[in-house]
This record gives C-alpha cells, structure tokens and sequence, in this order.
C-alpha cells in the first residue's frame, strides 16, 4: 500500500466512530472512484479551518466574520436561563426540538471529578 494512502486512511481513523475499516472504505472511495471529491473535500476543509471559530460568549462554533453566534446575537432569547452542554451537537440537537430558547454555554467536553 502507498505510503500517503496510509496516512490518509490513519488521518480518516482519527474520526470520531470512524474504526480502520471504514477508514480503509472511505480512503478507497475518495482516492479511486470520485476524484473530483477529494478536490472538494480538500477545499472544504481548509474554508471551515479559515472561516470557522469560537464564539467569545458561549463557546460555540460561529463564523468569523460575526462577533457572536447566532444563538448569542438573537434577540429573542431567554437571557435569563442558561443550558450548559458538553459539546456543539447537542446545542444542535437541543435546537432542533424548538423548545429551548434561553442561552448555552458550550464547555467542549465532559466534565470529570476524577480527572481534575
């Protein structure tokens, strides 16, 4: 097996869920059957890389270019009730129900007493 192809299907297995099979898979599918993908994949990454950050209120993921995200900036929220999540997806998860309308605070992992 090339060396670089290796690398890629080590990189893909890095992926949350992603075991070295489906790493295998997906490296086989990208580099032998769609070309054009590999191209797109590429160009997409490096755009969130530039264009994605943290929001300074609720740690969340925004745009750049706007100061807050747009859970912080709306004016519609409830600023008076706050949920506190681990991670990005379930701030989405949450707004996907359409019930919440307070606040998040994203702390970007567990929290564990057992490891400080």
């Amino acid at each position: 097996m090339p060396e670089s192809l290796k690398q890629l299907i080590d990189a893909l297995a890095k992926l949350p869920g992603i075991g070295e099979k489906t790493a295998m898979k997906l490296a086989f599918f990208i580099v032998t059957k769609k070309l054009g993908l590999l191209q797109e994949l590429s160009e997409r990454l490096l755009f969130v890389e530039k264009n994605i950050s943290t929001c300074p209120l609720c740690h969340g993921l925004k745009d750049k270019n706007v100061a807050s995200c747009r859970y912080c900036s709306g004016d519609s929220r409830d600023t008076h009730t706050i949920c506190v999540i681990e991670e990005y997806a379930d701030l989405l998860a949450i707004e996907q129900t359409g019930v919440f309308k307070g606040l998040y605070h994203v702390l970007g992992g567990s929290l564990s007493p057992l490891h400080g």
